[in-house]
């Protein structure tokens, strides 16, 4: 909300990969006059190249535009004409894939300067979220787990006990 404020744009769309390394990305947020977006959306290899390896994509610039004409046609019909990769170090995390200005103009190079500074916080604020998100899961399997084992102990028809290095007793069943 607060890019799309400060930037005065019509639309943006947060774009995170389905899995590591994917061409494949998942619309996980969008604000905006956006047409009816597809759930996930596949970029074209030279795109993906181009993500992964500059500071931004401005498909309004008609080098960058016949270069990627393949894959930005679609692209371009679903409202999207400027793409800021994130990435934390070398892998590509998301994208912030953003329409142009309500004025319907595209973004100036201030614009970009803006951009290319908090995109490295946002993504390592997506990045946190999604480590967070793994630990809590990988937190509620383990409680799981515990409970399942703590069952079988319990419902075993012989006494077990136990014990911990110091050769105390931590735990039985009935």
């Amino acid at each position: 909300d607060l890019i799309s404020q400060a930037l005065s744009l019509k639309c943006l769309a947060l774009l995170l990969p389905d899995k590591a390394g994917s061409r494949t990305f998942v619309l996980m947020s969008a604000k905006g006059d956006f047409e009816p977006m597809p759930r996930a959306i596949t970029f074209e290899p030279k795109l993906y190249g181009f993500l992964r390896d500059k500071e931004y994509v401005a498909l309004d610039t008609l080098a960058e535009r016949r270069e990627l004409y393949k894959g930005s046609e679609e692209l371009v019909s679903l409202g999207f004409v400027h793409f800021l990769p994130l990435r934390v170090e070398t892998n590509l995390i998301g994208c912030l894939g953003m329409g142009k200005k309500l004025d319907n103009s595209f973004l100036s190079s201030e614009d970009w300067d803006l951009l290319t500074t908090i995109s490295s916080p946002v993504a390592l604020a997506i990045e946190n979220a999604s480590l967070y998100q793994q630990a809590s899961i990988r937190a509620l399997e383990l409680e799981r787990l515990k409970d399942y084992s703590e069952n079988i102990i319990e419902s075993l028809t012989v006494g077990v006990a136990v014990l911990n290095q110091q050769g105390e007793i931590i735990g039985w069943n009935r």
